[in-house]
């Protein structure tokens, strides 16, 4: 049976503040809750998630974001913090069923941060009526119903943060987004071809076509059993008509360009403001994502008519700036002189067997001559520019 969330779409779930897991110190003023979720067997399961605000604003309704993790991950306290700083609302909840056990346990991102979190109701959060809600089975499940299987609950459960937030009185709910990072990135993948309410979305490192990724895991769990019938964000992917910022790292050790590149080329024209940013030596992490900032100015030029971030295009001879007035850094030119491909090393990670070779190019009157010949493979185009204070990345696919 194929998945549906239209119910969901439907549902403003149960609220229920948590102020004993309130935030301190640092974090002071973001709020601990949790909301009802999807149903196991006619049981109901929780998410726990923390919600925070901008401190100061002058805005009577607030964008807002819907923030979800990846593997490995919680509900982030600093990614919550590093939004509303930046003017928005922002929820993060944990997708895999977990439940904080110490004060402050989504501050960081390391290898004991689990340790703060329980898997499953506990505690305070035990409630009868209620059964645990799934952990993270990297889609290895996909031959059990539909309502035991993870990536269901997770995608449910961010669909119903984003009608949380679309019931808060200080929320604009037309400027509400998305942004995931790694497994966070699948689920925002699939999730915005079902719920296309969201304002803009910035899939990071996950992305669709990933059963086209060249030998990567999570990527190549999506070849296996029921999850082509599934689990395939590229299936409804047209639905999504809000502008999309695919984000990813070009040699990443989960997920391959290509499988970034065909989720752009797929949804580019739908969105006239869909972007690519393809980062070298980006590396894959909750952190090394929020470092970069390409998500928050991109959020911020569909909810604060801030600029748009510039892209190139592709002409017969030249690559060309899409705006005349951007601040150019540089455009250069990235190729591998084989194809691509992935082999384990001797930690048996998954890493690329190729070295990219970049060229700088010389920018002319907002463009720049390239040449790409057939000893070239995997070919990508990357415009380096500045927004404020702040050097930002595009990128975009040679099209042959």
């Amino acid at each position: 049976m194929k998945p549906c969330f239209d119910a969901f779409l439907q549902t403003q779930p149960r609220v229920c503040p948590c102020p004993q897991w309130n935030a301190t110190g640092e974090f002071e003023g973001i709020v601990a809750l949790t909301y009802d979720a999807a149903t196991i067997k006619g049981q109901k399961t929780k998410a726990f998630a923390y919600l925070g605000y901008p401190a100061k604003t002058s805005e009577e309704k607030l964008p807002a974001v819907v923030l979800v993790h990846g593997g490995g991950g919680v509900a982030f306290l600093p990614w919550v913090k590093q939004w509303n700083e930046r003017g928005y609302v922002a929820i993060a909840m944990s997708n895999t069923g977990d439940f904080p056990i110490a004060e402050n346990a989504g501050y960081t991102e390391s290898d004991t941060i689990k340790q703060l979190w329980h898997h499953g109701l506990c505690g305070d959060f035990c409630e009868d009526g209620y059964v645990n809600a799934p952990y993270n089975d990297e889609v290895k499940n996909s031959a059990a119903p539909i309502e035991e299987q993870w990536m269901y609950h997770a995608v449910a459960q961010t669909i119903l943060a984003h009608n949380v937030l679309r019931a808060d009185p200080k929320v604009d709910p037309d400027r509400i987004g998305i942004v995931g990072v790694s497994w966070g990135g699948i689920i925002t993948s699939l999730a915005i071809g079902y719920d296309t309410r969201f304002a803009f979305a910035v899939p990071i490192y996950g992305s669709a076509y990933l059963a086209e990724a060249r030998g990567t895991p999570p990527a190549v769990f999506f070849k296996e059993g029921e999850n082509p019938k599934l689990w395939l964000a590229e299936d409804r992917l047209t639905n999504a008509k809000m502008p999309i910022l695919w984000q990813c790292e070009n040699s990443d050790i989960a997920f391959t360009l290509n499988s970034n590149n065909r989720s752009y080329l797929h949804s580019r024209p739908q969105n006239p403001l869909t972007r690519m940013s393809a980062v070298h030596n980006m590396h894959h992490s909750h952190k090394r994502a929020w470092a970069r900032h390409e998500a928050l100015a991109f959020a911020d030029a569909i909810c604060k008519d801030a600029p748009m971030l510039p892209s190139l295009v592709q002409e017969k001879d030249r690559i060309i700036c899409n705006d005349p007035n951007a601040d150019i850094i540089s455009i250069r030119r990235f190729h591998l002189t084989e194809p691509m491909s992935y082999a384990p090393n001797e930690k048996k990670q998954m890493v690329i067997q190729q070295t990219w070779q970049i060229t700088d190019l010389d920018v002319v009157d907002g463009g720049a001559k390239y040449e790409v010949t057939d000893e070239m493979y995997d070919v990508y185009f990357e415009l380096t520019f500045r927004i404020g204070d702040e050097d930002l990345i595009t990128t975009i696919p040679y099209e042959a």
